[in-house]
């Protein structure tokens, strides 16, 4: 089943542009001391397998894990 989902993300990423091979948010500049801030993600059916096969408990231990390591 997890193949399945992975496959038709696939396609619908890769052959027909529906999804994004990167979605990102980029918010407005709220004033002189707060510039405009970008979030992008970077997901592929890979991951999508991944996270599928580990479980979600470990995937958001990971996902925490690079989100305090983006911040910089």
């Amino acid at each position: 089943m997890g193949m399945g989902i992975a496959l038709g993300y696939a396609v619908l990423q890769k052959v027909f542009h529906v999804i994004a091979e990167t979605p990102s948010y980029v918010t407005g500049q709220l004033n002189k001391f707060w510039p405009a801030a970008a979030t992008r993600a970077d997901i592929t059916p890979e991951y999508l397998g991944v996270g599928y096969i580990i479980g979600p408990r470990i995937a958001g231990v990971l996902v925490a894990g690079s989100v305090l390591a983006g911040g910089r």
